[in-house]
């Protein structure tokens, strides 16, 4: 059994996106823990590579809506990072979801993939691998995490 959460975030015009993932499960003596530490991390990690600020946050059956428009006008939904995982479940799961209003500043230059080894990117990576599961409850190992975007 695990955790789902999930975090909304609104781009410049308004549009909404989720991002959705699995932790430990919630349980009475984790709570606090999972609640005050561990979730607010992840969504701090997050953040930290998005230019779309938070709009909301569910816990299962937590919601708390929060944030404001962001002032960026490069803070698109369109604009994402893919981040692609791989469990230690047996047989591996492979698990992605991602991230909009990607900021674009923390590519490798060159490249379409996100500096993983310092800075924001090494924090999202660190809070992910150290806090998020599979569907079945197996750690996870980021392979990859890749700017993608969409045609409006």
């Amino acid at each position: 059994m695990t955790t789902s959460v999930t975090l909304k975030t609104k781009d410049e015009s308004g549009e909404p996106s989720t991002v959705g993932f699995r932790t430990i499960p919630l349980t009475s003596a984790n709570y606090d823990n999972m609640t005050g530490v561990v979730i607010p991390a992840i969504v701090a990690a997050f953040q930290g590579v998005s230019l779309c600020p938070l709009d909301g946050l569910t816990v299962n059956a937590i919601d708390t809506p929060a944030g404001s428009a962001p002032v960026d006008p490069y803070a698109q939904r369109e604009s994402k990072w893919r981040v692609t995982c791989i469990s230690d479940d047996s047989p591996p799961v492979k698990t992605t979801f991602e991230i909009a209003g990607a900021d674009l500043t923390l590519k490798v230059a060159g490249t379409q993939f996100m500096n993983i080894a310092a800075g924001a990117g090494a924090t999202l990576v660190t809070q992910i691998e150290t806090n998020l599961v599979s569907q079945f409850g197996g750690a996870l190992t980021v392979q990859s995490i890749k700017h993608v975007g969409r045609n409006v």
